[in-house]
């Protein structure tokens, strides 16, 4: 990949800022706090007016940290780095939605139509003020990447650009995966407490970790505008109960998916005329979702996928680096090449199992191509078989086949408080209860050549629930795919792909109303669980995410199958952390057959 050099950016022109914290009242008269960055050089605040880009968030831009000299001072928590566009000639806003940090109002629901409304109306205010030539970007990952899409199907005049990272397109497949809720994401959600007295006390702490608005020193506005958020809804409650496509929410009056999601309002969405650039990461939760945003999208737009991760560093390059070039393309009209080149960036990944990272030298390269052409190309296929991997002293390591193998059955004992997560490098634990230990593995030969694997992988199972354990009823079980890169020589091995689906919620639909790539979609409505009959023979086709990985000659392909996964709510998690020695489910892996349980790996852009 091209990188960031001299010939693709101006120089810097500032070498320092002016940092406004205000109160801008929306169209409704409640008060959201925005933090402004002015630049400056030699102590002069510019006064020609300049293109602005904005993050619009729910977590505290200004923090308290401790100095050097362990005194308590004001620090900026910018993840992205989007100040380092200060010195470039960009006026840097955050603004807090409503219902958080110093901003007043309440938040029954994440993502509300009225943050959206809020969001946009920011943007033209912005636009309005003699600090701004009238053209404004918007820049953020995670649930600032979704304000960005909310504030997009507002349509505001104004706003020329985004830089969406690393968030959902439907909210309902983003959250609830194949039918499994994740059990992360509820920042900056507050437990207030159960009476007054510990509101109260509640409220005294948020205020005291809070930086106010320039003027309110002593805080006086601030108290009042988070005593306004004990009202605010939160995020854990439905995600554990809302489960179903139509659930209904009291809190935003209506279907809360369908209210919550960008893909609703798609069409908006794609008549803003802004320009986008998304963004995702090679192990990010969200790849799927970036990849489907991206194939959804009308506009001017352009995708990376990099080595990183939801919320860890971010390196090779610094997305900042994409956010200037994408703002100086198109709120400065600098000819830097950025639309000349191909519309997606991929970084294959390799992991440096010697230093363990997925960043920086010898982890990887980038490739350019003009689509995502999800049905073509190359496939893989691995087939799961019950011999013992016999070059491996465990006893609950299999081989993973080119062919087919004869008919079979492992029967196993599943396992609930797996601890490995999502985003887990590693599947074993210290606790021992990572999914490697705990979960059945596949080890496929060690392969003749490096093999480079780009796409959306399936796993084929067929089971049967052969004892319920202590489950009640009805019966349902939860199936977690991981692949691995396996290093025999150490025993090593790095999680590049992952994949679930809820049995009872198998059945695929044609109905999706947005493009789904032709990958298997669920309509899981209320009342629409095929829950598991006991002896009976189930098959199920789970989608992974998306991969982006080369393995090395003499590496082996793992995959780990588990029925619990941490960070989610997996059925049978409520009964296990109410009785740790309750009995799980037993099942059997059906092997072989007409239609064998396998997996199959793809190279889209291999003829």
């Amino acid at each position: 990949m091209k990188q960031i050099n001299s010939a693709d950016i101006q120089a810097k022109r500032y070498d320092g800022y002016l940092r406004r914290h205000i109160y801008v009242p929306v169209r409704d008269g409640v008060r959201l706090s925005v933090v402004i960055y002015i630049p400056s050089q030699n102590g002069i605040c510019e006064q020609e007016p300049l293109p602005v880009v904005m993050q619009y968030t729910p977590y505290d831009h200004l923090v308290y940290e401790k100095d050097a000299q362990g005194n308590k001072c004001i620090a900026a928590n910018d993840g992205l780095k989007i100040c380092s566009l200060i010195p470039y000639g960009y006026v840097v806003v955050f603004a807090h939605v409503r219902g958080c940090g110093a901003s007043f109002g309440v938040r029954k629901v994440v993502c509300s139509r009225q943050e959206a409304e809020d969001g946009a109306w920011l943007v033209e205010w912005l636009a309005k003020q003699k600090f701004c030539n009238g053209k404004v970007m918007t820049a953020g990952q995670s649930y600032n990447g979704q304000t960005q899409l909310e504030i997009l199907s507002q349509k505001p005049e104004h706003l020329i650009a985004a830089y969406i990272g690393k968030t959902d397109f439907n909210r309902y497949d983003g959250w609830v995966r194949n039918g499994i809720p994740r059990a992360f994401g509820s920042k900056p959600d507050i437990d207030w407490g159960e009476n007054p007295k510990e509101i109260e006390t509640t409220i005294t702490n948020v205020v005291e970790d809070t930086v106010p608005v320039d003027g309110d020193e002593d805080k006086v506005l601030l108290r009042q505008a988070v005593s306004e958020h004990v009202e605010n809804g939160l995020q854990i409650p439905a995600l554990r109960d809302l489960n179903w496509r139509d659930s209904y929410s009291e809190d935003c009056k209506g279907n809360l998916w369908e209210v919550l999601s960008a893909s609703t309002y798609l069409d908006a969405i794609n008549e803003s005329r802004a320009a986008v650039y998304l963004d995702g990461g090679v192990i990010d939760v969200f790849k799927r979702d970036t990849i489907m945003l991206y194939e959804n999208l009308t506009l001017k737009r352009k995708l990376i996928i990099g080595p990183w991760d939801h919320v860890g560093p971010k390196t090779t390059p610094e997305p900042w680096t994409e956010i200037l070039r994408w703002g100086d393309y198109w709120l400065k009209g600098i000819d830097n090449g950025i639309m000349d080149e191909k519309p997606i960036t991929l970084r294959v990944m390799e992991y440096n199992f010697e230093n363990k990272t997925y960043q920086g030298e010898n982890t990887g390269y980038y490739r350019r191509e003009d689509s995502w052409p999800l049905m073509e190309g190359r496939r893989d296929s691995f087939y799961l078989s019950k011999d013992v991997s016999t070059d491996l002293s465990m006893e609950n390591y299999y081989l993973l086949g080119s062919e087919a193998p004869p008919i079979g059955e492992i029967s196993y004992r599943s396992v609930y408080g797996i601890s490995s997560g999502v985003e887990s490098w590693c599947l074993n634990s210290q606790d021992g209860m990572g999914a490697e230990q705990k979960g059945l593995n596949f080890l496929s030969c060690p392969f003749e050549k490096d093999e480079e694997y780009i796409g959306h992988p399936f796993a084929y199972l067929n089971f049967i629930l052969e004892d319920t354990g202590t489950m009640p009823k009805p019966y349902d079980l939860d199936f977690f795919i991981m692949l691995s890169d396996y290093d025999s020589r150490t025993g090593d091995s790095f999680q590049f792909g992952n994949g679930w689906l809820r049995s009872s919620l198998r059945r695929e639909s044609p109905n999706c109303p947005y493009n789904f790539l032709g990958l298997p979609w669920h309509e899981n409505k209320l009342n629409s669980n095929e829950y598991l009959i006991p002896g009976q023979e189930y098959h199920l086709c789970i989608d992974l995410v998306p991969v982006f990985y080369r393995i090395k000659k003499g590496h082996r392909l793992m995959v780990t199958i588990t029925n619990s996964l941490d960070r989610t709510y997996y059925y049978g998690r409520n009964v296990y952390e109410k009785d740790k020695d309750c009995v799980p489910p037993q099942i059997r892996l059906k092997i072989g057959g007409e239609n064998p349980s396998r997996i199959i790996l793809p190279n889209i852009y291999e003829k």
